[in-house]
């Protein structure tokens, strides 16, 4: 497969190692964001170059890694998807769920493959984990409350509030239909200890305690059920090595351990056989439901409530919202070449403006549409 690699992120340019360790990728062009950016050697005859339409451009190009900087991430995700490519782009793409959507539905109309970079759906432990709690009997019963808590030598957050995990709870309880945010400070910035509950569909509770700037990396969770508990430690984070411990029918420790791991190999063979099967094995759901969590948690925070998600309401709106963000490209065309073709036809001059008018009309009803938590039943207080 041969592909492109659009921006600096370290994640991306994981990916690309580990791709690249494989003679069945060839890495074509390399689109950093710093203007005295070098080639690594290992990269081969990789072509440095700052114009990602060149990139498009080339039909040689048969897959996209998206890892440029949040701020530009939309951008390059709905371009790439357009140029109808394989992509694979860093999560989040941005703040708010929008672009997520729209990539979505751009996807199904092209049937390109579209996969979230998100390196805990391949966490040995956590796959284990849900092996564990998906099956028929499970050991420690029906789940009352999953507690994970996660400590980091950096930053877990910011104001824009996209937090880790969202992922690892999914896979454990299954879909998060309500959540709640307490934070140590009224301005959430990246010293601020977060405090995140909610509840799953399928019954059961979760909360998740973010506290940054430790001395170390340490994450832990630990499953109550009707039945036992599940614990998994991770001393040193979720990259160092991990321990899953609980106690069988008889009382007695039982425990699996897993050493050091490295997401970037097992993200390269998920997408060869995604490729293979021309079906994505790594769901671009998993970055929707992300950015949806986030948004709730942001709502959390503004009116200080639990706030309920309700997916099918906000699939209407994502529907809806997508179809305007499509007609209002179309139109934006429609307009550069009624503009072009003016100067040759002058009475074509005159329909720009009704035109104008109907793109402002689309995008704007983008923003009139009720939000998710005015169209269902009122927050309920903490």
């Amino acid at each position: 497969m041969r592909f492109a690699l659009l921006g600096s992120d370290s994640y991306g340019r994981a990916l690309t190692d580990a791709l690249l360790q494989s003679d069945s990728h060839e890495l074509l062009y390399y689109f950093p964001e710093q203007k005295d950016a070098t080639l690594p050697e290992e990269w081969g005859n990789a072509k440095l170059i700052y114009d990602g339409e060149e990139i498009r451009a080339d039909p040689a190009v048969e897959m996209i890694i998206v890892a440029s900087h949040l701020d530009r991430r939309a951008d390059h995700l709905r371009r790439s998807i357009q140029s109808e490519r394989h992509v694979l782009c860093l999560y989040p793409t941005e703040a708010k769920p929008d672009s997520a959507y729209e990539a979505s539905m751009i996807q199904q109309e092209t049937g390109y493959l579209l996969m979230p970079l998100i390196p805990e759906l391949v966490h040995p432990a956590l796959r284990r984990l849900h092996e564990i709690l998906s099956a028929e009997e499970c050991m420690i019963g029906s789940i009352q409350l999953v507690d994970l808590e996660h400590r980091s030598a950096g930053p877990l957050a910011d104001e824009t509030l996209c937090l880790p995990n969202w992922t690892a709870l999914r896979m454990l309880g299954g879909e998060i239909v309500e959540v709640s945010l307490l934070a140590s400070e009224e301005e959430i910035g990246e010293e601020s200890t977060l405090l995140v509950s909610g509840r799953f569909e399928k019954g059961g509770m979760f909360q998740q305690s973010l506290m940054p700037n430790q001395q170390v990396d340490r994450y832990r969770i630990r499953i109550l059920g009707t039945e036992g508990e599940l614990e998994l430690f991770c001393p040193l984070g979720l990259e160092a090595s991990a321990i899953l411990s609980w106690h069988d029918s008889r009382g007695e420790l039982q425990e699996e351990h897993w050493n050091e791991w490295s997401p970037w190999e097992l993200l390269a063979e998920e997408l060869e056989a995604s490729l293979e099967q021309k079906k994505a094995t790594l769901d671009w759901q998993d970055a929707i439901r992300a950015l949806e969590l986030d948004d709730a948690v942001r709502r959390s925070h503004k009116r200080g409530k639990t706030v309920q998600l309700e997916y099918p309401d906000a699939g209407e709106e994502v529907n809806f919202k997508g179809t305007m963000t499509l007609i209002g490209c179309a139109l934006l065309w429609i307009i550069i070449l009624l503009a072009f073709l003016s100067r040759f036809v002058p009475w074509l001059g005159w329909g720009i403006g009704p035109v104008l008018f109907i793109f402002l009309v689309t995008q704007l009803l983008r923003y009139v549409i009720p939000s998710r938590e005015e169209e269902s039943a009122p927050d309920s207080e903490d």
